[in-house]
């Protein structure tokens, strides 16, 4: 630049130039590089490994040391050279039809089982939408039959009308395989679902919807593959938050699952950056359990029938038999 250190107006210039320049560091390990693939793949096409290494290189390669490079000409270098273009997701017509469709799926899975055919407000579900207004990712969990498809049905439906972005799969019929980009294929996407779903949201909130987390280890003949993609799937929505992309993921499981099984605690492994917000489904209280079925219903009812009742799959059942009429009292 040409500047004499000996010079106090030169020492004023340099001076200039730094307090106006930025630095960011990039630390050189696993996470970093993680995300920088998260991004490579959701701004390229292409395999992401391939166009980092491109553009490592292209400084040296193309003798473009101490000049100027150009967004256009790293465009063209890319296309020209390597077949590699912009994803441009935000644009891609395919996204916004399947993801639908999917919702629509989500809905109709879940419907039948709703406890006379309609949604009972849970706290549960208020606490999983303050989790994701704070920008946090959520596990639901519970006992069998306590209604964590419910909650998140109820939260679905919070989330339609509210016009947030969602995209609840169910892993029990969808089971994950090989990568996420392949996963979001299967399901008819383009790209990843946290690719689509972030590219759909256009820098608005958006969360990835997850149930039946634990069906995995019981469905799948090569559950340590669906695992991986849900890890996957969970590091890529982290690495667009840093990237100032306001989208969460919610996990449903089991709390045994949640407790017990090696891969789903590693799964949720926290550490001061990454937590997880735990929400436990408890089976309905008297009050709620009253409430459902009327004072007139609760009343004869005694402390072991409540308990069974309680359970809201029980009671959806047992409300299904009494509509009929083909039923004799419960009995203890």
């Amino acid at each position: 630049m040409e500047l004499d250190p000996q010079k106090d107006d030169d020492l004023a210039t340099a001076f200039d130039y730094l307090k106006r320049t930025h630095i960011e560091l990039f630390p050189d390990d696993h996470n970093t590089f993680s995300d920088l693939l998260t991004k490579a793949g959701f701004i390229l096409t292409g395999e992401p490994k391939s166009a980092i290494s491109i553009l490592t290189t292209y400084a040296n390669n193309n003798d473009m040391y101490r000049k100027p490079i150009r967004v256009d000409q790293l465009w063209r270098h890319l296309k020209e050279k390597h077949g590699i273009h912009p994803q441009r997701l935000e644009h891609d017509s395919r996204i916004s039809p399947a993801i639908e469709d999917l919702q629509n799926q989500f809905f109709e899975s879940i419907n039948p089982g709703l406890i006379n055919r309609k949604i009972i407000s849970r706290g549960e579900t208020t606490r999983i939408i303050d989790a994701i207004d704070n920008g946090q990712d959520v596990v639901v969990h519970g006992a069998a039959g306590n209604g964590k498809s419910g909650v998140l049905y109820e939260l679905a439906e919070h989330l339609r009308q509210k016009n947030v972005p969602f995209l609840p799969i169910r892993l029990d019929t969808r089971v994950p395989g090989n990568t996420a980009k392949q996963f979001g294929q299967d399901l008819d996407l383009p790209e990843s679902p946290a690719h689509c779903l972030a590219g759909l949201a256009e820098g608005r909130k958006s969360v990835l919807i997850l149930d039946q987390l634990d069906a995995i280890r019981w469905t799948a003949s090569h559950s340590s593959t669906a695992m991986c993609v849900c890890k996957e799937l969970l590091r890529q929505t982290r690495s667009f938050r840093k990237d100032k992309k306001q989208i969460v993921i919610v996990f449903a499981c089991r709390t045994f699952d949640l407790e017990n099984d090696p891969d789903i605690k590693n799964l949720f492994a926290e550490n001061s950056e990454n937590v997880v917000v735990k929400v436990p489904v408890a089976a309905f209280s008297d009050e709620q359990l009253k409430d459902v079925i009327g004072p007139d219903a609760f009343v004869p009812l005694n402390g072991h029938q409540k308990r069974v009742l309680s359970c809201p799959h029980n009671l959806a059942i047992w409300l299904e038999i009494k509509k009929e009429g083909n039923y004799s009292p419960l009995s203890a």
